[in-house]
C-alpha cells in the first residue's frame, strides 16, 4: 500500500492507508503502520507528508483517549509545516494555500482535543483561529467544520445567541451548499445536532442527526455510530423516554469498548449515567459515572472529572 519515491511518500498512499484504518476504527493497526514509516523513513519523508503522518497519529491518540499525546503529535505536525515554510514552499512540493489549510486543520484538531478535555474556553479560541486561517485559503470546508464545533462549544458555555447563529449558518451551508461530498460530513452534522439540542431547538437537532446518519461513514465506523447513539440519547432524555436513552447509551458503550475508543467511551459512560439516573436506577448510574471518572482520570481531564462528579453527587 505504500509507494516510496526518493524522498517522497505519495500523498495518495498516505491518505489511502490512513483513511482505511481510521474509517474502520483500527487504531492499533494505524499506529503501528505510521510508527514503522516514521522509524524507517524519518530522514527522507517530504515535510508536507510528515505533517500528515503526525496529524494521523494525533487522531489515533485522541481516539484512544490519549489526549495530551494527541496534542503533542499535532504540535509536531505544526513544526513540520513551519519547516516547510522555512525551506520555501516550492521545495516541499505544495503551494502556500495548502500549507495554510493544513495549519487551519492543526488549530481545529487542538480545539477538538480541548473540547474532549472539556476545556471549553481554549477549544473556542482554537476554533476561532481555525476559522480565521481557513478564510485565507481555498478550502472552505475547514472553516465550516470549525464553525460547527464552535457552535456546540458556545452553546455549552451559555453563549446562546452566538451559538444559534453559528449552528443555523453552518447547517444551512451543509444542506443548501455543495458540501454533501465532504469526508465525514456526518461528524459536522452530529455536533450540530448536539448544539441545537443544548439550545432547545429539538426539531433542528433531529434534522441534523437524521442527516448525519445518512453519511456512509456510519456504515463503516463503530465510533461514529456510538457518537450518534449517545447524541440521540440526550434527545430521548429531554422527551422523558428514559429507557430508550439507556438502551442507546448501552449500545454506544458496547461499540466503543470493542474498539478501545476511550475518548468517546468516557463520554458514553457519562451519558449512560445520566440516562440511568433519570430512569431511577441510581446504583447503576453511580457505576456508569465512576467508569467515566476512571477513564477521564486516565486522560488527565480534570474538568471532565468535575463535570461527572457534579452529576454523581446528586445521585448518591
Amino acid at each position: 500500500m505504500l509507494f516510496i519515491q526518493g524522498n517522497f511518500i505519495e500523498k495518495k498512499s498516505e491518505v489511502s492507508l490512513g483513511i482505511f484504518f481510521y474509517r474502520m476504527s483500527l487504531y492499533q493497526q494505524l499506529e503501528t503502520a505510521i510508527s514503522k514509516i516514521l522509524d524507517t523513513y524519518s530522514e527522507t519523508i517530504n515535510l508536507f507528508n510528515l505533517n500528515g503522518l503526525y496529524h494521523l497519529m494525533g487522531n489515533v491518540s485522541w481516539g484512544k483517549g490519549q489526549i495530551h499525546s494527541a496534542i503533542a503529535f499535532q504540535d509536531k505536525a505544526k513544526s513540520a509545516l513551519e519547516m516547510c515554510k522555512a525551506h520555501h514552499v516550492e521545495e516541499c512540493g505544495f503551494h502556500a494555500d495548502k500549507i495554510e489549510s493544513r495549519y487551519a486543520l492543526y488549530l481545529f484538531n487542538v480545539g477538538l482535543y480541548k473540547l474532549y478535555l472539556w476545556e471549553l474556553e481554549d477549544a473556542d479560541s482554537q476554533f476561532e483561529e481555525s476559522i480565521q486561517f481557513s478564510s485565507r485559503t481555498s478550502n472552505e470546508s475547514r472553516a465550516l467544520k470549525a464553525e460547527c464545533f464552535q457552535a456546540f462549544v458556545k452553546a455549552a458555555m451559555g453563549a446562546e445567541d452566538e451559538a444559534l447563529c453559528l449552528a443555523k449558518s453552518s447547517f444551512d451551508k451543509i444542506i443548501l451548499g455543495n458540501y454533501g461530498s465532504i469526508i465525514h460530513v456526518g461528524f459536522y452534522l452530529w455536533i450540530l445536532g448536539r448544539a441545537f439540542r443544548l439550545l432547545g431547538r429539538h426539531s433542528d437537532s433531529i434534522k441534523a442527526f437524521d442527516k448525519s446518519s445518512l453519511d456512509a461513514f456510519y456504515e463503516e465506523n463503530s465510533q461514529a455510530k456510538a457518537r450518534l447513539l449517545y447524541g440521540l440519547a440526550e434527545l430521548d432524555l429531554d422527551k422523558r423516554e428514559f429507557e430508550a436513552a439507556v438502551v442507546k447509551c448501552k449500545e454506544a458503550v458496547s461499540l466503543l469498548c470493542s474498539i478501545g475508543a476511550k475518548s468517546d467511551l468516557a463520554e458514553a459512560y457519562f451519558h449512560l449515567g445520566n440516562a440511568q439516573k433519570a430512569a431511577g436506577a441510581n446504583a447503576e448510574a453511580s457505576n456508569a459515572y465512576n467508569s467515566a471518572i476512571s477513564l477521564f482520570e486516565e486522560m488527565n481531564a480534570p474538568r471532565q472529572i468535575s463535570r461527572v462528579k457534579e452529576k454523581l453527587n446528586f445521585t448518591l
